[in-house]
């Protein structure tokens, strides 16, 4: 496709409000609760120019507003048994609304009520860690969610086209060896999902974007 720029676009402005509540229940814990609100100002969208070509280009709304929660859980796992202590699991979840407020002359874009471009209403993070000091070995495991979300903004008729949700699966290993090298192996996207755009039921473009894997010496003077 082709993108174009736009010398006509004006400096989004954002104001943020958030509040957060912390606690730390055990050693190497954490749990937090975190509310916020975001107010935009002139928002940057990419929108769908329907030509002989498809054509990617970028306008500002008028204003956008988003918020929602935050949830965010950290823990050792030794609080359960001390076979555990080197284990730990993280958490975190936010639940987000977003609305777009659309110019007068918004004739052009197909839809007068849509959330802001780009913004999933969910995003999931879990992963599990393992660390082992004495050994020089650090671990993890990490999965990632987020919800459907708006990716191109249809224009002049063209109809609005969205990311469907996807998962991806990360795995990292690393040890250190007479404190100087560094050995660590990677794999990401382990489950290599397809990527799935949506016009209302029906899908208008998949593909997958494949496994990754690296390996790695480092030495530290």
């Amino acid at each position: 496709r082709t993108i174009l720029g736009n010398p006509e676009l004006e400096r989004t402005q954002i104001d943020n409000f958030d509040f957060r509540w912390e606690a730390f229940p055990q050693i190497g814990g954490i749990l937090a609760v975190s509310a916020f609100y975001k107010r935009f100002q002139k928002p940057i969208e990419q929108i769908v120019q329907p030509q002989a070509e498809v054509r990617i280009t970028y306008e500002n709304a008028e204003s956008a507003h988003n918020y929602g929660l935050e949830l965010e859980a950290r823990q050792n796992l030794g609080v359960l048994t001390d076979a555990l202590r080197n284990f730990s699991i993280n958490t975190n979840a936010a639940l987000i609304a977003s609305r777009v407020v659309l110019p007068e002359d918004v004739g052009i874009q197909t839809s007068s009520e849509r959330p802001l471009q780009g913004q999933c209403p969910y995003i999931v993070n879990v992963s599990v860690g393992y660390e082992a000091p004495n050994w020089g070995i650090s671990s993890a495991v990490a999965y990632n969610i987020f919800g459907r979300r708006l990716s191109e903004v249809g224009n002049h008729g063209a109809p609005d086209v969205y990311e469907q949700p996807r998962g991806q699966l990360d795995v990292n290993f690393s040890r250190t060896v007479a404190n100087h090298f560094k050995f660590s192996v990677s794999a990401k996207n382990l489950l290599d999902p397809y990527v799935h755009y949506n016009i209302g039921a029906a899908t208008y473009l998949e593909y997958r974007l494949g496994r990754s894997f690296s390996f790695g010496i480092s030495y530290n003077l």
